[in-house]
């Protein structure tokens, strides 16, 4: 026991001889500094001193270095002079101050760390709409509040929500979204959330709509007819089918949504209203000197657009003969056509069609063997010819087809034999195929314009065909397969475009193309001289 109690004593003897001899700073010589927050943005001098430092300066070569770091990342920012840093809002910076120097000739350190945390920046309370349309904003200093009074009212109403309904506000009111647990929820804004502002505040719009229909009228433009009382609805009805109105010397065919009376409105649609509108009605004029009703079947048909009319044909095809002017009229309401093979092989020299009728049933005229003229009248809804309409009418001399016809459809002519001329409409872009195959009396074709297509074989076996003219402006495309066989056209001419062009409209070898010139070269050649 007394040896190990010799030995502890031997122990402490020797560390207390050795703590004895180690080198240190004076205890009056320390660096003195204490963590900073709410420091100002900008050039910001580090409040740290280092106690007698001018006492112990030249006796202990004292120096002293600073270190500043931004956290959380320990990014190095600029010491300037060991005394100033920039600071940035919002940002907290580690400072470490260390002094060197010497005692006894020993190197000795002392290091002292704090933290300077920056003003924190204004924060924005933002007044906005779901759509993030900003109604208004407002900046308040860290912590400070937005008194209550200051929040913007919210509009009382949106635009339309579409041409036919508008939207009205059952409630409003401005919120804001907080996090509770992994969900999000909508809390009224109160003003509590504008107290003590220590983050940017987005406030949203929350409205409840209710949507309604609006108020419109139809009015109804009979155009010298009996008048038909306004329709009063909301967009949320379907208007029911109105009356007719009546004229003296016309027959009502449908009410149409555009003025020129080219559209009609659609009835079958069943559709909503969507705004105020008017309807116009289409009249047509009572055929004068129609051939009497008794030579003829009625029959009841429909239109597309819910629009009552009736087709018409010959009630007796072998007695059926002389000059025929088929009635546009019958009961009160419109004939507009007539059914497939309605005159076929009757002995009728000639025909008047009224304007209104559609001449898209096939073989309407075919093989009436003794028709000379056909007169198509102008203005009417007619829009194609219709297949072989006008089929082995050998003695059909000429046919005169008024604007309105776009498509004249295979074998619409075909073996007209004593067709010696026919006016094309300008409104005429598709000739079939074999459209006017074996006429051949023809001796010329204007092509219109608007001409796109001339299909195969349209003009096969037009014997005497030599010219067909095709305008330098012509929209042509092509011109099909044997389209020209069989006739006497050698040269045709094509507008200037197809000289530039690889593959030409027409493949036929046996015919010369010529173009016409350039009008641009000749325009400035004009002005040349």
């Amino acid at each position: 026991m007394k040896k190990k109690l010799l030995f502890l004593i031997l122990v402490a003897l020797v560390a207390a001889i050795f703590t004895g001899c180690e080198k240190a700073f004076p205890s009056d010589l320390y660096i003195e500094a204490t963590d900073v927050v709410n420091a100002p943005a900008g050039e910001y001098y580090l409040p740290y001193s280092v106690n007698n430092f001018s006492s112990y300066e030249m006796k202990y070569d004292l120096f002293v270095s600073v270190k500043a770091y931004v956290l959380p990342d320990n990014t190095p920012v600029t010491v300037n002079n060991n005394r100033s840093i920039t600071v940035e809002k919002e940002k907290t910076y580690s400072v470490v101050v260390r002094l060197y120097g010497a005692v006894d000739g020993k190197n000795l350190s002392q290091t002292k760390s704090f933290t300077v945390e920056a003003e924190k920046a204004d924060r924005v309370i933002t007044f906005m709409h779901e759509d993030n349309t900003v109604v208004k904003k407002f900046i308040v200093p860290y912590g400070g509040s937005l008194a209550f009074d200051e929040v913007p009212e919210l509009p009382d109403r949106y635009e339309l929500s579409d041409e036919s309904h508008y939207t009205e506000i059952v409630s409003k009111r401005w919120v804001v979204y907080e996090k509770v647990g992994e969900n999000t929820e909508t809390r009224e804004l109160i003003e509590e959330y504008l107290t003590n502002v220590t983050e940017n505040i987005p406030v949203y719009s929350e409205y409840v709509y209710s949507t309604k229909p609006l108020e419109c009228t139809v009015k109804f433009d009979t155009d010298g007819g009996s008048e038909i009382p306004d329709y009063h609805g909301d967009t949320d009805t379907v208007m029911p089918k109105s009356a007719s109105p009546v004229k003296d010397g016309y027959t009502f065919v449908g009410w149409c949504t555009d003025e020129e009376r080219t559209t009609f409105y659609n009835w079958l649609q069943n559709a909503t209203l969507k705004k105020d509108m008017v309807l116009y009605a289409k009249w047509v004029k009572n055929t004068e000197n129609a051939t009497p009703n008794s030579n003829f079947n009625f029959y009841l048909s429909e239109d597309n657009y819910g629009n009552e009319f009736y087709l018409i044909e010959a009630k007796d095809k072998e007695n059926l003969g002389g000059i025929l002017v088929l009635p546009n009229n019958y009961l009160g309401l419109p004939v507009r056509g007539m059914t497939e093979r309605a005159f076929q092989g009757t002995s009728i020299t000639s025909v008047i069609i009224p304007n209104c009728y559609v001449l898209d049933n096939q073989r309407g005229f075919a093989e009436c063997r003794n028709l000379k003229t056909a007169t198509i009248e102008a203005g009417g809804v007619t829009d194609t010819i219709a297949s072989e309409f006008f089929y082995q009418c050998t003695a059909l001399e000429y046919v005169d087809l008024p604007d309105g016809i776009n498509i004249i459809r295979p074998g619409a002519f075909t073996n007209c034999l004593s067709l010696r001329e026919i006016t094309l409409p300008s409104s005429l872009y598709f000739i079939n195929s074999r459209a006017f195959v074996g006429c051949k009396a023809l001796r010329r074709v204007d092509i219109p314009d608007t001409v796109t297509v001339i299909g195969e074989e349209a003009f096969s076996g037009c014997a005497e065909l030599a010219e067909l003219i095709i305008g330098e402006k012509s929209g042509i495309k092509a011109i099909e397969t044997n389209a020209l066989k069989d006739t006497k056209i050698t040269e045709i001419t094509l507008p200037y475009k197809w000289s530039l062009e690889e593959n030409l409209p027409i493949d036929d070898k046996n015919i010369t193309v010529k173009f016409y010139p350039d009008r641009q070269e000749e325009e400035e050649e004009g002005t040349e001289e």
